[in-house]
């Protein structure tokens, strides 16, 4: 269920956002292609500060940050940053929204 929420929440800012460019995200651990545990949805954090995210066949692209455990993105409605906590655990990326933990695998 958090997945979804997550996955939801990051396909509606890349899609309110796309074609944004980067900055950078200051974690590279974050680097590389992440995907939900169904495999339905794939995000992309790249090195310059874009988010890819690529869904039935449809990828929108984003910005993002990273600093000292907090993501951080353009919120969709109010152009204010939005916030997620998160960790990378070898080849997890787990997320925590309003208290609940979602988790990405590696793919890439």
């Amino acid at each position: 269920m958090v997945l979804i929420v997550v996955g939801a929440l990051l396909l509606v800012v890349a899609l309110a956002f796309a074609a944004c460019g980067g900055g950078g995200n200051g974690d590279d651990a974050l680097i590389g292609v992440w995907t939900d545990e169904q495999g339905l949805m794939e995000y992309e954090f790249t090195s310059d500060g874009a988010l890819v995210v690529r869904f039935m066949g449809e990828e929108d692209q984003t910005t993002y940050s990273a600093e000292d455990g907090r993501l951080m993105f353009p919120d969709p409605d109010t152009g204010d940053q939005s916030e997620i906590q998160y960790r990378v655990e070898g080849d997890k990326l787990i997320m925590t929204f309003d208290g609940e933990e979602g988790i990405l695998i590696r793919r890439k």
